[in-house]
């Protein structure tokens, strides 16, 4: 897992050590050390002398060539000896990032351009440059007033026309909002010239320009990457929110930066490796019941392919790879066509009639007694997926909602029903309500707000802040919140956080939903019945930990289907 670090954070771990490179005399020690990592970067992605490594984070561009041969990327394939380098400089330390990158390159034989941006640079870094043989050329606001400014304007963007690399090196972590930037059309979101799209490769230094590195949220004004190569650790606005479609790739340049103290909550993310560590590894004296019971409460008349959907991707998960990660048993509780279809796709469910988990009159507990025996086996429930709004399948979702004891998985239809107070009892002594169970909310951006809106719960907005926003809704309604996106976060009540970025963009479909909540439900049954097996429960956070596990399986597996 990587931590996710916000901008103060990045500069509290970067603070010690520029304070003693100033006092060793060499005050861009650090900055060196990031841009030669940059300019190693590029190199690499120019030359295939040797090839990239894999990304720290894959972009959607990368998860999608997974199902499919890969494009070339832009710009790659050919000599570093002479190729077109242009930097777009800003005025502040990412600018000396890309200008003592710049230097590295033109060291090795690259022909660079170095476009100041703004009427102001970094001096150091700057004379750096100049005197590895980059090529400076003003271009802001004060030469645009000169005679000069045109004829300035027009060859630069005649470099950019002609580039091999552009190398984003405007704004860094601190900036809140993009800026014209030569070579960016914003309206068309792509770089172009008089129109005509440009085939340089794009890097950005540490972050696209105007990212917001906090939240992840990001203007037409912030430029498109191929690739974005980030200084010393993984900023949390990189892989949430609009970040995906802004970052491509992402290449971590470790500089020695060290953790705070307190990591406890810095958002963290699951890498595919962490996830697939998580798929449990049946042992020799399993059965189906220590294995995982997963019980299902999906589809209807109406929509039966939810259903079906939902549980041929639990059962998928354990089909190869010596079982890892595989439920020993699924319990479905269908209604009419729905419980027909699972059955027929999968003729080791065990299906019982939907109606026999309805709530008879009395507590939830009581209920739950009544239910068919082998639900008592059940280890984590999904209740919703394509349930629609009938109250015949409303009611048993409710019910199961407040009869089980285990986690369970509220999804589309059942989001529309649930209130904080079917996970919670009256505490006798204290007189209050309190958790006892562990619901895991699964909302998209406009389920989301539909949630709040109609529980009253003042909420961070998820197309602005994801982070926040799941964070906000879970705290409040003492549930694990899942909020889906292109990166996927995952909240605990007392706010430890998870995200999942590896899906592609293939995945927004219908009936990817369905899938996710099949894959959470058998991630949930696999370990909580060893949990169980124990004398344990799972915590609010491992059971968050264990969602942003398997959204990253559903996302790795899911995303050609």
């Amino acid at each position: 897992m990587h931590l996710l670090y916000s901008p103060d954070a990045v500069r509290a771990a970067e603070a010690p050590m520029l304070a003693a490179c100033e006092a060793a005399g060499n005050p861009d020690q650090l900055m060196r050390q990031a841009a030669y990592g940059l300019a190693v970067h590029i190199a690499r992605a120019v030359t295939n002398r040797p090839a990239l490594p894999e990304p720290t984070v894959a972009g959607p561009e990368t998860l999608a060539a997974l199902t499919k041969p890969a494009p070339s990327m832009p710009g790659a394939g050919f000599q570093l000896r002479g190729a077109l380098i242009v930097g777009l400089i800003g005025p502040g330390n990412n600018g000396g990032d890309g200008l003592y990158a710049l230097a590295e390159l033109s060291g090795r034989g690259a022909r660079c351009v170095a476009v100041m941006v703004a009427d102001r640079w970094h001096e150091r870094a700057a004379a750096a440059a100049a005197a590895a043989g980059v090529e400076v050329v003003k271009h802001h606001k004060r030469e645009a007033a000169q005679g000069s400014g045109a004829t300035k304007h027009n060859e630069v963007l005649q470099h950019l026309a002609c580039a091999d690399v552009i190398v984003d090196a405007v704004l860094g972590i601190g900036a809140k909002g993009g800026m014209s930037i030569p070579g960016w059309d914003a309206d068309a979101q792509t770089w172009a010239v008089h129109g005509e799209t440009l085939d340089a490769l794009v890097v950005a230094a540490d972050c696209p320009s105007g990212l917001n590195t906090q939240t992840g949220n990001a203007d037409e004004m912030v430029p498109l990457a191929d690739i974005t190569v980030t200084f010393g650790a993984l900023k949390r606005g990189l892989v949430a929110g609009a970040a995906r479609e802004k970052t491509g790739d992402i290449y971590l340049v470790e500089i020695g930066l060290q953790p705070p103290q307190d990591t406890h909550l810095m958002p963290r993310l699951v890498t595919p490796t962490d996830a697939e560590s998580e798929l449990l590894v049946p042992r020799p004296g399993d059965h189906k019941y220590s294995r995982g019971v997963l019980g299902m409460v999906a589809g209807s008349p109406a929509y039966p392919g939810a259903a079906v959907l939902c549980a041929t991707a639990a059962a998928a998960i354990g089909t190869h790879d010596a079982g890892r990660g595989g439920i020993g048993m699924l319990v479905t509780a269908g209604r009419g066509a729905a419980g027909q279809a699972v059955v027929q796709a999968l003729p080791e469910v065990v299906n019982i009639d939907r109606a026999e988990l309805a709530s008879p009159a009395g507590s939830a507990e009581s209920a739950s007694n009544g239910w068919p025996a082998v639900t008592s086996k059940v280890n984590a429930w999904v209740v919703g997926p394509g349930l629609g709004e009938e109250p015949e399948d409303l009611e048993p979702a409710l019910a199961v909602m407040r009869g089980t004891q285990g986690p369970v998985i509220v999804d589309a239809s059942a989001l529309a029903v649930w209130e904080p107070s079917i996970a919670a009892r009256t505490d006798t002594d204290a007189g209050a309500e309190v958790s006892t169970k562990v619901h895991v909310l699964t909302p998209h951006a406009r389920e989301f707000l539909a949630l709040v809106n109609r529980l009253g719960i003042d909420a961070a907005d998820p197309a602005e802040d994801p982070v926040s926003a799941a964070r906000d809704l879970a705290a409040a309604v003492g549930a694990v919140v899942l909020l889906k996106g292109s990166a996927t976060v995952v909240a605990a009540p007392s706010g430890v956080t998870f995200l999942a970025a590896s899906a592609a963009a293939t995945l927004a479909r219908a009936g990817s939903g369905d899938k996710l909540a099949g894959v959470l439900g058998a991630m949930l049954a696999t370990h909580a019945a060893r949990a169980s097996a124990r004398g344990e429960e799972l915590s609010p956070e491992r059971i968050a930990h264990l969602c942003a596990a398997a959204a990253v399986v559903h996302g790795m597996k899911h995303s050609a289907a």
